[in-house]
Formats: C-alpha cells, sequence, structure tokens
C-alpha cells in the first residue's frame, strides 16, 4: 500500500460554501417543519370535520404517512386537543350529530366543518356519494305499534 493510499487527502472547502450549505439546509428544515404541520393541520380538520369522505381520507392519509416513516401524529394530536377533542377518540368513529344523551334521538344535519364553509355537493373538488344514489329506506317495513299490547302470560 502506498502513501497516498493509506492517508486520504484532507478536502479543503472555501467557507463561504459552507455557509451556504449550512444556510440551505437551515431553509429545507424550516420547510419541512411547516409542511409537516401543514399536512397534520389537513388531516386534523378531517377527523374533525362530520362528513365521512373526508373522515375517511384522514385516516387513510395518516395511515399513508406511518408506513412512509412520515409520523406526523404528534402534531395532529396537539391540534385536536387545542380544539376540544380527545385525539384518540377522535380516530375511532365518526362524529355525529345526535347528542349522546339520547341513543334514539334523530341526528341533526350538520355540514361539514370546513375552514371555507359548507361547500355543496357540485363545488366540492373530491367526488363524493350523492345522496340519490344512496339506498332507501322501504316504505314497506312493518309499523311499529303505538301502545304495547297485553302481555303474554308465561304458561306453566
Amino acid at each position: 500500500m502506498t502513501t497516498s493510499q493509506a492517508e486520504p487527502e484532507t478536502v479543503t472547502v472555501p467557507a463561504s460554501t459552507l455557509a451556504d450549505l449550512r444556510d440551505a439546509n437551515t431553509l429545507l428544515r424550516r420547510r419541512e417543519r411547516a409542511m409537516r404541520e401543514l399536512i397534520a393541520t389537513h388531516i386534523a380538520q378531517g377527523l374533525d370535520s362530520r362528513d365521512g369522505d373526508r373522515w375517511r381520507a384522514a385516516i387513510t392519509l395518516t395511515q399513508a404517512l406511518d408506513n412512509a416513516d412520515c409520523n406526523v401524529d404528534q402534531l395532529v394530536d396537539q391540534w385536536l386537543e387545542d380544539h376540544g377533542w380527545d385525539p384518540r377518540a377522535a380516530y375511532k368513529a365518526l362524529p355525529t350529530g345526535a347528542p349522546a344523551d339520547d341513543p334514539w334521538a334523530e341526528a341533526e344535519k350538520v355540514a361539514a366543518r370546513e375552514p371555507w364553509g359548507p361547500a355543496s355537493p357540485a363545488t366540492r373538488p373530491w367526488p363524493t356519494s350523492s345522496p340519490s344514489t344512496s339506498p332507501k329506506r322501504s316504505s314497506t317495513a312493518s309499523p311499529k305499534p303505538s301502545a304495547p299490547g297485553p302481555a303474554a302470560s308465561p304458561t306453566s
């Protein structure tokens, strides 16, 4: 082995180039942090939304980011806590408009909470299922009795 192979040469880089690289690295880190915050806010607003398609899209995006090792869960949880949510509950079920104390109450028709206001299906940039194509309840279902009938006595 020769001396030149054993001892690597030291490369000298001008200080101005190092400063430029340091500034570029700082700028990239700031941009990456800002993008993570924007994505986390978008996911959290989707979880906060009462629109089922948007809620499912937020769940799917969160899972895709986790699979790609781009975890933003802490930022999403922070946003949800700041807006009055239990972060674990936001992922479990789509929020409904019915009060929790009366399980048989009619669910109120709540528009999706979107930062730009509720959008009509015609102006939404994402596809949604139209209400006219959703399955309807049959009107031939057996009617509920208005008053309970006589109780059947058990035979012994």
